[in-house]
This record gives C-alpha cells, structure tokens and sequence, in this order.
C-alpha cells in the first residue's frame, strides 16, 4: 500500500562523474531538494516504519554506487519530510531505474513487520485434551506427571 506516489520532473545527474566546483554541486543539490520539497505534501502523521522507493527516470541507465549518489538530495529532503534521519532504521530505501523523460518518482509506503531473523521453537504446553463423548474440547486437569 502506498502512502506516497509522485514524480519529480527534472534531472538527477550522476554527481560523482561531474568534477563540479563545491558551490555549483551546493546551488544543484539545493534546486534538487527545493524541487522534492514542493512536491511532497503536508503532512500531520506517517506509520512509524516505511519503505520509501526512489526511482531515476533517464535516457541512460546508472551503476548502482552512482545511482545512489544521484538520488541523495531527494532522499535527504524525503527523510527531512519524514521527520527522520536518513540513515534511521525505520525507514528501508530501495532504488530502481527506468528509461524515459528525465524525472524521478517517489513511492512511500507501509513496511510489512521484519520477522526475527532466527526464532527458538518452543513446545506450548497441551491445555485442553479432547473429550471422546462429544468432542468438545474440556480443560487438562492432569499436571505433569
């Protein structure tokens, strides 16, 4: 279930390949998160865990590392509408790409409960034993022998 469905037009360059001056990488990441900002609506309250999914609309297809790099603006200005940190465990980001008009949707939703990665099986003690007259269940008044 999404909370959250909405496209950003606009390029999100690769900016570890671009070699910029500070100040021009500042004014672009500044227009980048400015750009999510209006986009995003108000809001009162979100779900505690999310998983927001950015995706890079682009003629030209990233590798991963820079994938991520291109999309850190807008994951910035979603985690500060989120009111979180972006590295918060309560937010999951995921990335993905697609080929089109230059643009880049952002997707929130809920996050399914993480199961413990390893649980101890325990035997549940036995509190009913099953009647034979009538088959309704009746409570064990046997303690363990």
């Amino acid at each position: 279930m999404n909370l959250l469905d909405v496209t950003i037009p606009g390029e999100a360059p690769s900016t570890p390949n671009q070699r910029l001056h500070w100040a021009t990488k500042a004014r672009q990441t500044k227009s980048q998160r400015g750009s999510v900002a209006r986009r995003l609506p108000s809001r009162d309250a979100l779900p505690v865990v999310v998983q927001v999914l950015l995706t890079r609309i682009a003629p030209r297809r990233l590798d991963t590392d820079n994938l991520a790099a291109a999309l850190k603006a807008h994951r910035d200005q979603v985690a500060t509408w989120l009111r979180v940190d972006d590295a918060s465990p309560l937010v999951r980001w995921l990335y993905a790409q697609e080929q089109g008009e230059p643009s880049v949707r952002i997707q929130v939703g809920l996050l399914p409960p993480r199961l413990p990665e390893r649980v101890e099986q325990q035997e549940a003690p036995e509190p009913y034993r099953r009647a034979s007259s009538r088959g309704v269940p009746t409570p064990n008044v046997r303690g363990p022998r």
